[in-house]
């Protein structure tokens, strides 16, 4: 995992200016739309997320969609041993691009392979996954 970038957008001064927690969509879309911290939060906020809240799949999606993305689910999350994907596992799936997963409760950015999130390496259910791309045009 290259945790520079997301120790950079923990440590950002916005987000100790509000004090932030429970913030892991404003994370996952700062990593998956390459945004700063604060754009990414203001952009949560325009869509009802609340400071210190959650937010729901529908409103993370649909702000990367508002702001020129191409959200694309994922199919096929079954492993070829049968087992479903966990955070642990994900890398092997998302190997080229930006993504968007989603376990009980929480989200996570995936770039390339290495996932970006606090829960990384761990056994966590992966219960959807969108590609993250820019429309060409």
């Amino acid at each position: 995992m290259k945790a520079d970038k997301y120790q950079k957008l923990k440590k950002a001064r916005y987000r100790k200016q509000m004090n932030e927690r429970n913030d892991c969509s404003v994370m996952a879309l700062a990593i998956a739309c390459r945004l700063t911290y604060k754009r990414a939060h203001e952009i949560m906020a325009y869509f009802g997320r609340r400071p210190r809240k959650g937010a729901n799949t529908f409103s993370i999606l649909y702000a990367a969609k508002s702001l020129g993305f191409e959200v694309t689910a994922v199919n096929n999350l079954v492993q070829g041993n049968g087992c479903g994907y966990t955070v642990n596992t994900i890398g092997e799936k998302c190997k080229a691009g930006y993504y968007m997963a989603f376990v009980n409760g929480h989200v996570l950015g995936v770039v390339n392979g290495d996932v970006y999130d606090w829960s990384q390496g761990r056994r966590h259910r992966i219960k959807e996954v969108y590609k993250i791309t820019r429309k060409r045009g």
